[in-house]
């Protein structure tokens, strides 16, 4: 595997910089994988539990265009069988997926201190 692979160690560290989310970190404990489009490129963050593919939050950047996310964890967690998901994701994320035919339920609310 080459360094500009993105499950490289160097890519993994790069794109975790420049991620709009810090919790795109979880990366190095290995319970995520990178959701990749078709050119490779990483799109967000999924772990498989159970019978669902869960997506956490939003798209790892500001590029990647959400409906194609969505529409990229449906198909992956079809072919595999499971059950698409997206945890802790924005407003504008969750009414996206709502538009695109989702079931959204408010799960919680982020305290604000």
């Amino acid at each position: 595997r080459s360094n500009s692979e993105p499950g490289s160690p160097i890519a993994q560290s790069a794109l975790i910089y420049n991620a709009a989310r810090a919790e795109s970190g979880l990366i190095r404990q290995g319970e995520f994988e990178l959701l990749l489009d078709e050119q490779d490129r990483p799109m967000s963050l999924v772990a498989q539990t159970g019978q669902s593919l869960i997506m956490f939050a939003d798209p790892i950047n500001n590029v990647v265009d959400p409906n194609d996310t969505l529409n990229k964890l449906q198909s992956i967690a079809g072919q595999k069988y499971l059950t698409p998901c997206v945890y802790k994701c924005s407003a504008e994320m969750a009414a996206r997926a709502r538009q695109s035919g989702w079931k959204v339920i408010r799960v919680a609310t982020e305290a604000k201190i």
